[in-house]
């Protein structure tokens, strides 16, 4: 895969202002910080009015907000079943996978989705064990946080946690020195 976008081809202009479409989010399904709920109140504050729910190999906020006792969505919101998978390309550089119009009910997908979110608690766990034997645990930052409600831990996750454990300054500082490929 070659540099995006490829030389001399431009890129769309940026909105100059709010966007009233946003088709990447995350909740606390994955590693967002906002409840699936939350993420669109605040969406809806913002004058988004299309809005995506792309949680890491998981639907769950996508039927927790469906669900039927839910409240309705924000007048004016139209709710986009959304996912991210995500792969690598080349036997090392990550690709993120968005998909859309998905149905949250779809059995085989949920049954590969269910995988796909015990190979990444695999990892999560690996990565803090890895932590752990170099010095840097994070156990009591992440004793405050209910993990069983994370349907797909992620990194994210892990460098709030080096953050509130002082091991890294900022998420970035975090992904820069412990986190990254």
């Amino acid at each position: 895969m070659g540099r995006y976008p490829p030389p001399g081809v431009e890129t769309p202009a940026r909105a100059a202002g709010p966007t009233t479409v946003d088709l990447h989010t995350h909740s606390r399904r994955s590693d967002g910080v906002l409840e699936p709920r939350a993420l669109v109140a605040a969406a809806a504050a913002t004058g988004v009015r299309l809005l995506a729910l792309t949680d890491h190999d998981t639907l769950a906020g996508v039927r927790e907000l469906r669900s039927a006792g839910a409240p309705p969505l924000p007048a004016g919101l139209e709710l986009v079943a959304g996912i991210e998978l995500s792969t690598t390309v080349d036997g090392d550089r990550e690709l993120h996978l968005l998909g859309y119009g998905l149905d949250p009910d779809n059995d085989r997908l949920e049954a590969r989705l269910a995988a796909f979110r015990a190979e990444r608690r695999r990892r999560f766990e690996r990565i803090v064990d890895r932590l752990r034997a170099i010095g840097c645990p994070v156990d009591e930052a992440l004793a405050g946080l209910d993990l069983a409600a994370t349907d797909a831990l992620g990194r994210p996750t892990i460098a709030r946690a080096l953050v509130a454990a002082g091991y890294a300054s900022s998420v970035a500082d975090a992904f820069e020195r412990f986190l990254g490929r």
